[in-house]
């Protein structure tokens, strides 16, 4: 098992959809270093800090931190800890909504992506459903956690009324 490194927006993203236990699903670990519990829960700066809260205290997602941290030019300390960890640990996927953090990741070498394609991979995989899939992404779109054009990528193309095959 590899691991899904987060990122507090992935989480936040997550828990607006109300659907935070879509983690449990994952095929990998989740993790997150300490600074995302920080943000997500510790300061409370969100409406949803309880549950993400929860899915820590559940271990759900567990924390850890890279073994050699440092800031990298460009993003946050905690933006570069994440990307470190994913670097560290070979992850998997690591999973953000933030474009500096998922730019600096993959120029690293590191798979990052916003959370809609680890939606997508779970509908592809069948642990989730059209309609959980499309509902989600709805969500994403409502509570301005990605836009419709990202979530565009992922639904089949419809031809105009009027058009055949």
């Amino acid at each position: 098992m590899g691991f899904l490194v987060l990122d507090s927006s992935a989480l936040i993203t997550l828990a607006k959809a109300d659907d935070l236990m879509l983690l449990a699903l994952s095929a990998h670990e989740p993790v997150a270093v300490a600074g995302v519990y920080e943000e997500t829960v510790t300061n409370g700066r969100y409406p949803h800090d309880f549950r993400i809260g929860q899915l820590f205290a559940r271990q759900i997602v567990r924390t850890r931190d890279p073994s050699r941290p440092r800031q990298l030019p460009g993003i946050s300390v905690t933006d570069s800890l994440v990307v470190l960890l994913a670097e560290e640990v070979g992850a998997s996927e690591l999973l953000s909504e933030d474009g500096k953090l998922l730019r600096r990741a993959q120029q690293r070498g590191v798979a990052a992506h916003v959370t809609a394609v680890f939606v997508q991979q779970l509908y592809e995989t069948g642990k989730i459903s059209l309609e959980r899939r499309d509902g989600l992404f709805a969500s994403f779109v409502a509570n301005h956690r990605c836009t419709p054009a990202v979530v565009d990528v992922f639904l089949p193309k419809r031809k105009p009324a009027g058009q055949s095959g």
